[in-house]
């Protein structure tokens, strides 16, 4: 997908992840559901989550906030667009940020992700696919272009968090 910002074009490719989980569908599916299950996974390595508040419906939104390891603050906003339990989640989001630190929360980009859920022999398996919709700062591309990678630290994190469940 390419994702415009101010006249300016960056390409900024989407991205399909697959992973296998030692858990039942159920369980998998549901860590993505409450506040308490996103707070322990949902997050780039070393960053901290210090806020999450979850609305999970059709309509409804959720909303972590992360620490960087510098102590910047971004805001990971999700509205559900659609879900099917156990099966599908797909929601639209933003990272939002505040410029300056003091200033008001900006959106720096907007993404779009389908979560998909499936029985696989000893498990779940899980196939998230993620776009940038929108970039709104063209300074913020790197961020965007860092999605794999901060889904990837954040799906190491959940196979972790169901091992202890």
């Amino acid at each position: 997908m390419t994702a415009l910002a101010d006249r300016h074009t960056v390409e900024i490719p989407p991205l399909t992840l697959t992973r296998h989980f030692a858990a039942p569908r159920a369980l998998v599916f549901e860590a993505w559901t409450t506040a308490d299950h996103l707070s322990r996974w949902s997050y780039p390595a070393d960053f901290t989550v210090v806020d999450c508040v979850v609305d999970f419906r059709v309509g409804g939104s959720s909303e972590v906030v992360m620490r960087s390891p510098e102590g910047e603050l971004f805001h990971w906003r999700n509205r559900y667009r659609e879900i099917v339990t156990p099966e599908r989640i797909v929601v639209a989001n933003a990272i939002l940020s505040r410029m300056p630190p003091d200033g008001p929360l900006t959106p720096l980009f907007d993404a779009a992700a389908t979560i998909t859920f499936a029985d696989e022999a000893g498990g779940t398996r899980l196939t998230l696919e993620a776009a940038v919709e929108k970039l709104h700062d063209p300074a913020a591309a790197p961020l965007a272009a860092a999605m794999e990678p901060g889904w990837t630290d954040g799906l190491d994190h959940l196979a972790a968090y169901l091992r202890e469940l």
